[in-house]
């Protein structure tokens, strides 16, 4: 497998997903792999109930208290369950998520990730994460990318397909050459995108900003330099055959204009330069 072969070679990655990766101009691997997260989420040591900040995302350690519940409402499903630790309870609802009746038993412990509000006198939170202790573990103090979705595609998606195009890292281009990358201190172009995708901690995930940044800026400036380099001399197809009344106009202005003289010039050969000086020709001579 190659990182310029389309997505779908991607295990686990199928016409339909292709076409909905399509909508966020991802084609290739490698237009997968410079998907970058617009965002991260951080899982933290789990906080007692009666210490949750209400309306910001925590995680608590509860035992489940009773039945999953499930009510059918027009066209969605309703699970409700209540959860408490030794601080308080919090009623736990998920939509459209029968299955979970089948997953939590009375007397089980999990950590509950999300958002708690306070809805009739009584802590809740919706559709929040869950993990059994080994999986939350893995997950602790780590930062989960959040990439740029769209209709049909879940976050969870896209983060098993980077995951799986990753051994392709190494067919990564490093165009920036070497004297510059240790110049200026900066990561192996593969190592930055998989720390982008799955950083080990906010220092990585900085250092590896600060290489993907610096990427978009020196090869925008070195396309910058390079138009100017081919374009030392353009036909100007508009020649001013009479300057009365440019000289008119230049006298008028109520200031003394530093480039009337360069303005003034009569250039018999019909071109303008646009590398040497930047502001004669560029429209900038007349009006400020």
């Amino acid at each position: 497998m190659q990182i310029k072969d389309r997505v779908d070679r991607l295990k686990g990655v199928g016409p339909k997903t292709a076409a909905l990766f399509q909508k966020l101009n991802v084609y290739t691997i490698e237009d997968l792999l410079t998907l970058y997260p617009r965002n991260y989420l951080c899982y933290d040591s789990p906080v007692d109930i009666k210490d949750a900040e209400i309306g910001k995302r925590v995680t608590i350690k509860a035992t489940i208290q009773s039945y999953v519940e499930i009510k059918k409402i027009r066209n969605f499903t309703l699970a409700t369950c209540t959860v408490k630790d030794g601080t308080g309870s919090v009623k736990l609802t998920w939509y459209n998520s029968p299955f979970l009746k089948q997953i939590f038993h009375i007397g089980q412990f999990f950590f509950f990730v999300g958002t708690i509000t306070i809805r009739n006198h009584q802590f809740t939170m919706e559709h929040p994460e869950y993990y059994t202790p080994a999986q939350y573990e893995k997950l602790l103090s780590s930062l989960q990318p959040v990439y740029p979705l769209t209709e049909g595609l879940s976050n969870k998606i896209v983060t098993k397909s980077v995951a799986g195009a990753l051994p392709l890292l190494d067919q990564l281009e490093d165009k920036v050459p070497d004297p510059i990358r240790e110049r200026y201190c900066l990561m192996p172009l593969s190592r930055a995108v998989m720390e982008s995708h799955f950083p080990k901690s906010m220092e990585r995930l900085t250092e590896c900003r600060k290489r993907l940044i610096f990427d978009e800026f020196f090869w925008f400036l070195l396309r910058m330099r390079l138009m100017r380099d081919r374009t030392v001399k353009e036909k100007n197809h508009f020649l001013i055959r009479d300057w009365t009344d440019v000289d008119a106009f230049i006298a008028k202005l109520p200031f003394t204009y530093k480039w009337a003289e360069k303005c003034n010039r009569r250039d018999s050969s019909g071109y303008v330069r646009r590398n040497g000086d930047e502001s004669f020709g560029t429209g900038r001579c007349g009006i400020r």
